[in-house]
């Protein structure tokens, strides 16, 4: 059973909300639940929603004109994706697809804008966490250019580890595939591996049967920071 003020209540997006708000929040929103693989929305749809995700966990991610999915992050529980609430006169700019059997707590565009008129408080923490995702977007571009494939790689697994399940201790485990990792770099499945066999080479990580565990962060890091 979902509960839907404490999930809101732990967002960080939300955090700016009063408990007050986090009750009007939960009024106001709908819970909706999604199989693994189920498009929750396409790149392009005028509709646009905020999502809290209650439990299991979404590809954010872009579809080229050849019908190839480039994942773009997947998100955890806890966290929010659908930041287009905040540019209504653009299509969406991204889609999202359940990774696996997840279930959400959605807002409509305007009962958001509702919401944050009540409770215009909570502005200053939505400006920060839109600031924090530039700058893990200005990070990603700054790797494209200057690094070479494994410390892209590293960089993007400490961010879905942030996104899926904040800050914990090591090992965390991320469930990827080489051919998603492949299509997060633009890389091929086989460029994957190799960068995979790397981190495995520098006790990094731990990769079986389709998960990835990250046994040193700090080591990531630092490895990132040489390359």
């Amino acid at each position: 059973m979902t509960n839907v003020p404490d999930t809101l209540g732990s967002c960080d997006l939300l955090a700016g909300l009063p408990p007050e708000g986090i009750a009007e929040a939960a009024r106001l929103a709908t819970v909706r639940s999604f199989s693994e693989g189920q498009t929750i929305y396409r790149k392009g749809s005028s509709q646009k929603t905020l999502a809290v995700i209650e439990s299991g966990s979404v590809r954010v991610n872009a579809i080229s004109g050849a019908g190839k999915e480039l994942t773009l992050m997947i998100c955890g529980p806890g966290n929010w994706f659908g930041d287009g609430v905040f540019w209504e006169d653009t299509p969406r700019l991204y889609g999202a697809v359940a990774h696996e059997s997840t279930r959400l707590i959605e807002f409509r565009s305007d009962t958001f804008a509702r919401l944050l008129d009540a409770f215009p408080e909570c502005y200053p923490v939505i400006v920060r966490q839109l600031g924090q995702r530039l700058r893990a977007a200005l990070m990603v571009i700054e790797d494209d250019a200057l690094r070479g494939i494994p410390a892209r790689l590293a960089r993007r697994l400490l961010f879905i580890a942030t996104f899926q399940h904040g800050n914990p201790e090591p090992p965390v485990s991320l469930r990827l595939t080489q051919e998603q990792l492949g299509s997060m770099l633009g890389i091929s499945r086989q460029a994957a591996y190799r960068a995979l066999q790397v981190l495995l080479g520098e006790d990094l990580i731990e990769f079986r049967y389709g998960v990835i565990h990250l046994k040193d962060r700090e080591g990531l890091e630092a490895f990132i920071a040489r390359e």
